[in-house]
């Protein structure tokens, strides 16, 4: 099981390599475009502020009423927070992707407890970059990487029949994302 999960996250890694790389060296923007895609400044804002009006005026570069940061869950900017000494921005994708790879570990062990029988690296490999949405969500700042690896501990302790882990995973993942 070591020996796969190195597997998955060498792939996730060598992937991640390439795109960040061709943003770096073939775009006048670098990784400004990565950045500001997706929800990712708006999680950055809360991050800085924490929903407090006259921090969010003080930290919106993105010229939004505060209410509009009243739809977004609170704990990817929580996560973004605790890594802001590298940066909000890179705190942002570096909690992305650790959450990526975290999900894909999850989902693995997930498939091995219920398909015994089928391989489930042969599953979890081609899902890091299958699905060019899948990919550019989990490269850029967005909660889904935070919600899909709480969402699949949840249901691997649900299949565990351990309910009450399997509960505060759970809510875990509805104070990520609205459709926890």
């Amino acid at each position: 099981m070591l020996r796969d999960f190195l597997i998955i996250a060498a792939i996730f890694v060598i992937s991640t390599l390439i795109l960040y790389a061709s943003h770096w060296l073939f775009t006048p923007f670098k990784l400004q475009l990565i950045y500001q895609n997706w929800d990712g400044p708006s999680y950055v804002v809360i991050a800085k502020s924490f929903y407090n009006p006259e921090l969010i005026d003080k930290a919106n570069t993105l010229r939004l009423p505060a209410t509009h940061f009243a739809a977004h869950f609170p704990l990817y900017p929580l996560f973004i927070f605790l890594f802001s000494f590298m940066g909000y921005f890179r705190a942002m994708i570096f909690v992305s992707l650790v959450f990526a790879l975290l999900f894909l570990y999850v989902l693995y062990i997930l498939i091995k407890e219920l398909y015994p029988k089928l391989n489930p690296l042969l599953v979890v490999l081609p899902f890091i970059v299958i699905t060019p949405r899948w990919f550019t969500v989990y490269h850029v700042g967005s909660s889904e990487p935070v919600f899909l690896f709480f969402i699949a501990l949840a249901l691997l302790y649900m299949v565990r029949k351990k309910w009450w882990l399997s509960a505060v995973f759970a809510a875990l993942a509805q104070l990520t994302r609205s459709q926890g």
